[in-house]
């Protein structure tokens, strides 16, 4: 049995937190607010900078110093904070990825995207549009990861220098090339919000799911259906139960200043060697934040391929598509409920 803490004590509470970072959580305020031991905590488990006092969260020296040891603290820093460069390129260079709580704004900034490909080619996939289109941008990215090549512009992505660096750095970057002169883009189809159970999220996925999860034991999903030359695609946020509130779970998080480490779910059409038909995947993707890589829920034969295809000619064949993939998620995934709204392209 632990020792009760005497909070009225520093020197106690010091030894205390620096044998156990995590009592911060339930420390009184007095602590919480203190910049050396928070300070010590922090340096010990980072992640525990979530429960420092606002006083803290919002102090850019504090911060700075935080997102310094990791940082994807910027995610636990004020919308003030990371709306500032200092404070997010010191992020970035600590860890790339923190570029996704970057506001939108810096995510526009092409010395603050350089920064963060620098240190992680595939934060590529949270800058602007137009640095995904940035020659400079994306070539110091495929140097770092030459798999951030996918989330290039897909003119780039075709470009002969920054293919040869891509697949020089990482082979497996020849996946995300186009061949030159190919450069259909990806088009979005559908924005579709639809149910699928919760039974699919087995073991360690039932409890962390579970707020999602409807009273009648479904996960409602939100986003978009796209194909590309591969075949049937989509992204989908997880959303707090349509019958509470109608909102993506990743916005409403951010936006309370927490942060849903389980992304989202997704589907994709894979290729691969060794395959007779093309496969859709039913996926969750984890947060980098954990380390954890992508985890495929289901798989299942697709449709026949959709390619060739062109745009808008094969517009009908398309939905077609669209319409025999649902029927494809009802049957292998019990998805129920599909609201869908045409997109014009």
């Amino acid at each position: 049995m632990e020792a009760e803490i005497d909070w009225t004590d520093d020197g106690s509470v010091m030894n205390a937190l620096l044998s156990n970072a995590w009592i911060l959580e339930q420390a009184p305020e007095r602590i919480r607010k203190n910049r050396s031991f928070v300070s010590a905590a922090i340096s010990s488990v980072p992640f525990v900078f979530r429960f420092a006092h606002e006083s803290l969260t919002g102090d850019k020296e504090f911060v700075l110093q935080a997102v310094a040891l990791d940082g994807h603290l910027l995610s636990l820093a004020t919308v003030e904070l990371q709306r500032d460069k200092d404070v997010v390129i010191r992020a970035v260079q600590q860890n790339g990825l923190a570029l996704c709580y970057a506001d939108q704004v810096l995510r526009e900034s092409k010395e603050v995207v350089l920064a963060a490909v620098a240190c992680v080619g595939n934060a590529l996939k949270y800058a602007s549009p137009e640095l995904q289109r940035d020659k400079d941008v994306v070539l110091q990215a495929v140097r770092q990861a030459g798999d951030a090549l996918q989330h290039a512009d897909v003119e780039l992505r075709a470009d002969s220098e920054v293919k040869a660096v891509a697949i020089a750095t990482t082979p497996e970057a020849m996946e995300y090339a186009i061949p030159n002169g190919v450069t259909e883009v990806p088009v979005m189809i559908r924005k579709v919000t639809f149910d699928v159970s919760n039974d699919l999220l087995t073991g360690e996925f039932a409890s962390t799911f579970e707020d999602y999860a409807s009273r009648d034991g479904y996960l409602t999903v939100r986003g978009d259906v796209w194909v590309n030359k591969t075949g049937m695609q989509g992204t989908f946020g997880l959303m707090i139960p349509a019958a509470d509130r109608d909102v993506d779970a990743w916005e409403a998080s951010r936006a309370r200043g927490e942060v849903d480490w389980w992304g989202f779910v997704g589907m994709t059409t894979v290729r691969r060697k060794g395959y007779e038909k093309p496969k859709l995947q039913f996926f969750v993707e984890h947060h980098t934040f954990f380390d954890m890589p992508m985890q495929i829920l289901a798989e299942f034969d697709a449709l026949p391929d959709l390619a060739p295809y062109g745009f808008p000619a094969f517009y009908e064949e398309i939905l077609e598509g669209w319409t025999g993939t649902w029927k494809l998620l009802q049957a292998n995934l019990g998805a129920r409920n599909l609201k869908d709204q045409e997109i014009n392209w």
